[in-house]
């Protein structure tokens, strides 16, 4: 029998929950700014998905948009919000209907937000969203609108719940993405996530002394850190691109005061920072170390020298407020356009409007962004992104890893950039296993690693090469239930039923959420002639996925393959009605 190989150890994680002690008791010395911070878009991240704050939406009168094939609907039932697909034939007939009720929203609402299911402590991404800037109501970014794709499984994890919610309660910390209740500890980024745990510092005051010089008050002005630790703040949210937790990390582990690279490595595209950057919605913090006023502060100029941390100007006073700014830095007659240029629209005399101007952020519809660039002559932004360049270290985040955590890194963000766009290039894919197989040869019990590896793999149609990474990277997470997943899959894929319906059976267990795994779980137990198991789950994925055609085509052939043959021809209707209904 193989030795388990041991992981290497796990850093030592923040052992400060008890330190915690929320915004409200900072309010009782700080009130001026908790009012002020009361309007900044970031107190407003994330909230209860009350009835009266979804917009055109009252009891009894119900907002309803069609997309495609698919009517939406959002209403409110008594004290709770819902939100309902609709799907009918040719004739109006309804052949498919969802509600599920939205207990959360994510986002500000300056943009719009987005919408929450509780599903045992784990997060689902409704199909519905509100965009802002649009008043409207439409398909969440990125859904499509086949009939067979998915609607209400679209799984929220860690990464973006670390960003759009002040505080979460972890269920257990080996564990991604599920969470114990209450679930959020604090909805609104609040003043610890930028000055660190307050207990010592309150009781400090509370206990009516003044700190001695020197005295640890774990209380943490980012101002005052160096030019990297201070911008490390804003970054834990704000610089998006594949950020990869350090071995032993996750993405609630960073404190303010340290450099964001102790707890993650964050990659980009070579070409993240040049003239050629795409329009995607969140690039400001590379579009920001591009620009001549950032490379020439030798580290001064930073987020918080144009944006206020704790309020933001009203609408009126915007364009005073940030000429003001420029102006700290910029004589007044150095601007080199004439008075009617500047005068004329849509620049108003606003140094934005002119060298930061606004545009569509090509990865989210119906929003628009501003140009952090800070280019002396903006002008169109580019039409096409040429072919992606390699992904490397952002800034100095490589510097001080160990080789074998740079491969890591480098590894990791390579695979899950292939995963999130299913990459079907096959020079990026080997490049991919390469540097993963060197990670793997310097420390072969990492669980991520073994994971990506059979991800990877999968992606390139390697199934059993596929099986084998996961079946390597089980032992050191038995209840992982992606492992679990695409361990089942695979084995679907290679024609080993029998152990298929083992992982998948225990994928279930893990999770109870998922209509993929139900409809793989059917044919493999059909394949045993065990039609019922094999009905059962059909049904029970399509209670998730009422429109997921082909495990309704499933279910016919297990019905009639179980005598069943009335309810056979009804589901055979049902199955005409929804393919009619596809566009």
């Amino acid at each position: 029998m193989a030795v388990l190989k041991q992981p290497p150890p796990i850093p030592d994680r923040p052992g400060d929950a008890d330190q915690f002690v929320g915004s409200s008791a900072c309010i009782v010395c700080h009130s001026e700014i908790a009012r002020r911070y009361e309007q900044h878009p970031m107190f407003h991240a994330a909230s209860v998905n009350r009835p009266e704050e979804n917009p055109h939406v009252t009891s009894g009168h119900p907002v309803v948009f069609q997309t495609g094939p698919f009517e939406y609907t959002v209403e409110v039932q008594g004290e709770e919000v819902v939100h309902r697909e609709t799907l009918r034939d040719g004739r109006q007939k309804v052949v498919a209907d969802q509600a599920v009720g939205i207990p959360y929203t994510l986002g500000s609402g300056v943009r719009g937000k987005s919408y929450l299911i509780n599903r045992d402590g784990r997060f689902y991404q409704s199909p519905i969203s509100w965009y802002n800037q649009q008043q409207k109501w439409d398909l969440s970014p990125g859904y499509s609108l086949e009939i067979s794709a998915t609607r209400f499984e679209r799984r929220v994890t860690d990464d973006c719940m670390s960003c759009h919610a002040g505080r979460m309660q972890v269920a257990n910390p080996e564990v991604a993405d599920v969470y114990a209740s209450p679930m959020f500890l604090e909805f609104g980024i609040g003043c610890e996530r930028c000055h660190g745990p307050g207990r010592a510092h309150v009781e400090l005051h509370e206990g009516g002394r003044t700190a001695v010089v020197g005295e640890d008050q774990r209380i943490v002005n980012p101002s005052r850190l160096d030019p990297w630790k201070r911008d490390s703040v804003c970054f834990q949210c704000h610089l998006l691109a594949r950020r990869v937790p350090r071995h032993g990390r996750s993405v609630f582990d960073f404190r303010p005061g340290q450099g964001l690279e102790e707890v993650l490595s964050v990659l980009v595209h070579s070409d993240d920072t040049s003239e050629g950057t795409p329009d995607k919605a969140v690039s400001h913090v590379q579009e920001m170390y591009s620009s001549r006023c950032f490379q020439e502060s030798l580290g001064q100029f930073t987020c918080i020298t144009c944006h206020d941390p704790h309020g933001v100007p009203p609408p009126v006073e915007k364009e005073t407020f940030f000429n003001r700014k420029c102006g700290d830095c910029h004589a007044a007659d150095a601007c080199r356009a004439s008075v009617s240029e500047r005068e004329a629209e849509p620049f108003r005399n606003s140094c934005v409007q002119c060298h930061m101007p606004r545009r569509e952020a090509g990865d989210i519809a119906h929003t628009s962004q501003t140009d952090h660039r800070i280019r002396k002559r903006p002008g169109p932004p580019p039409v096409d992104r040429p072919d992606e360049s390699p992904l490397v270290f952002f800034a100095s985040m490589g510097n001080g890893l160990t080789s074998w955590e740079s491969l890591r890194a480098r590894g990791l963000a390579a695979a899950e950039e292939a995963y999130t766009f299913i990459l079907q290039d096959p020079r990026k894919l080997l490049g991919t296993v390469e540097l993963l197989k060197q990670a793997h040869e310097a420390q072969p019990a990492d669980h991520r690693i073994l994971q990506a590896l059979g991800a990877v793999h999968y992606l390139a149609g390697q199934d059993a090469e596929s099986r084998l990474w996961f079946e390597k990277a089980l032992p050191y997470s038995p209840r992982d239930e992606e492992t679990l997943k695409m361990l089942g899959i695979a084995c679907y894929r290679t024609g080993d039923f029998a152990s298929g319906l083992k992982y998948l059976k225990l994928a279930i267990e893990v999770n109870p959420w998922n209509a993929e795994v139900y409809a793989r779980y059917a044919v493999m137990a059909a394949v045993f002639q065990d039609f019922q198991t094999a009905i059962a789950a059909a049904r029970q994925g399509l209670t998730l996925a009422p429109a997921l055609t082909p495990l309704r085509r499933d279910l016919v052939k297990f019905l009639e393959e179980a005598g069943q043959n009335r309810e056979a021809a009804a589901e055979r209707q049902k199955l005409i009605q929804i393919e009619s209904a596809a566009p």
